[in-house]
């Protein structure tokens, strides 16, 4: 049973890990996988588009196509990594099921590279053995909050993005209570480094803005309410990274540090650059909640289920301090 997506003759020869191929590996087999995914999708997409009005930008078909192209249509060996905000449990899966054609979902056993991998708090999505299988069948890795970039799921999805695979992240690591962008963190930048340290090509970098997912379910809801709301999806250009990848295999951990920190200031302006344009999303902190983050000067804060981590270094070295901690 296939654990990667099977390579194409383009495809480069990425060397197999054991432990990532086993979390990548689908529990009910690769069938068992795409009727996972296929069933959660039509019911999001049902929500999404049938009971609200779901649109796409830039207009006209262009914003579509630019996601189409992406997920269905890059080379051969190419990895895509997605970069999103994040103020809805319901944002993943419900905007790309919502985005993308169902039989993507339904034939991910033929191919495995037009579905994201994503990761989720072990605590949230893994608390089980019943909920972790099912998690893993939709394409799903448990991250262990605290432990760094450098962890099984973390190299699962580096191997992923090494073999022509889509993982999909929330750089934030948590849900937004205040609707607006938070600072990101910078393990969407090891990411990529971690797909270069495999044997893979630099991945397409893909920043996406969504917007009215709060108002579908709130932060404390259990049941979605999508009926009548207005959802917006903002797709960006990809952000080249060529000239930065060189310092992903660098023998300094401190340049490796400061390359993971440039990759995510790229995607944090990507992202920043569609919310600028996009509908705003609601604020939803308590009054209390508001006066406190206005005196620690932060946006928000709240839990979320697509998390990455905080950084890491591998192992044997020392953690690098961020940059930001380096003024």
């Amino acid at each position: 049973m296939a654990s990667r997506p099977p390579p194409s003759a383009s495809d480069p020869p990425i060397p197999s890990r054991p432990e990532t191929d086993a979390l990548l590996a689908p529990p009910w087999g690769p069938l068992g996988r795409s009727a996972t995914l296929a069933t959660i999708a039509t019911a999001c997409k049902i929500g999404l588009t049938g009971l609200a009005t779901f649109s796409i930008a830039p207009p006209d078909g262009v914003g579509a196509a630019r996601l189409a192209a992406a997920v269905a249509g890059r080379p051969p060996g190419i990895g895509l990594l997605t970069v999103m905000n994040h103020t809805s449990t319901l944002d993943d899966p419900g905007v790309f099921s919502a985005a993308l054609p169902l039989y993507l979902f339904a034939t991910d056993h033929l191919s495995g590279r037009a579905v994201r991998w994503s990761l989720c708090a072990r605590e949230v999505c893994h608390s089980n053995p019943a909920l972790s299988a099912f998690f893993r069948s939709g394409k799903t890795l448990a991250i262990e909050r605290g432990g760094g970039v450098d962890q099984p799921s973390t190299r699962a999805a580096a191997d992923a993005l090494a073999s022509g695979g889509w993982v999909h992240v929330f750089p934030e690591g948590k849900v937004s209570p205040s609707g607006k962008l938070g600072r990101l963190r910078w393990g969407v930048g090891a990411l990529v480094c971690g797909c270069v340290a495999a044997g893979g090509a630099p991945p397409a970098l893909l920043p996406l803005y969504h917007s009215g997912m709060a108002t579908v379910l709130p932060l404390g809801s259990v049941l979605p309410r999508p009926l009548g709301k207005d959802l917006h999806l903002a797709v960006g250009e990809a952000i080249p990274l060529g000239d930065l990848t060189p310092g992903c295999t660098s023998a300094d951990p401190e340049v490796r540090a400061s390359t993971w920190a440039a990759i995510t200031a790229r995607a944090e302006a990507g992202l920043k650059a569609l919310e600028a344009a996009a509908p705003p999303n609601p604020d939803q902190r308590r009054p209390e909640q508001v006066a406190a983050d206005a005196a620690a000067g932060e946006a928000g804060t709240g839990a979320g289920a697509g998390a990455l981590p905080t950084p890491g270094a591998p192992p044997g070295e020392p953690r690098p301090r961020p940059p930001w901690k380096r003024r």
